[in-house]
């Protein structure tokens, strides 16, 4: 695996567990919170992947 591929695990990794405890607490707030991080941290690395 390149550098990328690994970085992209990475991020898939910390998506499902930072989901999975997000629905453990189960709380609103905590799921918009999540969701916003979730689009800036994706978006983020599409625009650093493909730059």
């Amino acid at each position: 695996m390149d550098r990328t591929e690994r970085r992209t695990v990475v991020l898939i990794v910390g998506y499902l567990g930072t989901l999975a405890a997000t629905a453990l607490i189960g709380e609103p707030v905590i799921w918009l919170a999540w969701a916003t991080a979730a689009a800036v941290i994706t978006g983020a690395a599409l625009l650093v992947y493909n730059r």
